[in-house]
């Protein structure tokens, strides 16, 4: 669900856009917000389905642990107190902080270019 709230926020923030609003902004953040749910929901996943692939989380612990760690790796803080054991939850995670930097960056870029952009005009 968080995938898809994601995706049909970033048609809206990224296409064809002329000038930037608040809303733009706001729906940005949404889909950050939605990228760390989403990935939160998925490491939960794993370790109901595999217990000990995240040293720290377990399957009857509480579930702010895996947004904890989720909004911790995408925002590339990583302070260790939750770890990827197994291949799978450390890939996960690398993929979470990629996109987590990648995201910024292409979100800073746009919101740039389309301020210079209607400067310009």
């Amino acid at each position: 669900m968080f995938t898809i709230v994601a995706f049909a926020l970033a048609r809206d923030v990224f296409v064809n856009r002329s000038n930037i609003t608040k809303d733009v902004i706001y729906g940005g953040i949404n889909i950050y917000l939605a990228i760390g749910l989403a990935f939160a929901l998925l490491y939960r996943a794993i370790v109901i389905l595999s217990p000990g692939a995240i040293d720290g989380l377990t399957p009857e612990g509480p579930h702010n642990d895996a947004f904890y760690f989720s909004f911790v790796t995408l925002t590339t803080l990583g302070y260790g107190d939750i770890t990827p054991i197994s291949v799978g939850a450390r890939m996960l995670a690398a993929v979470e902080a990629i996109i987590g930097q990648l995201y910024l960056a292409v979100l800073l870029a746009m919101l740039v270019a389309t301020h210079l952009a209607g400067k310009r005009r």
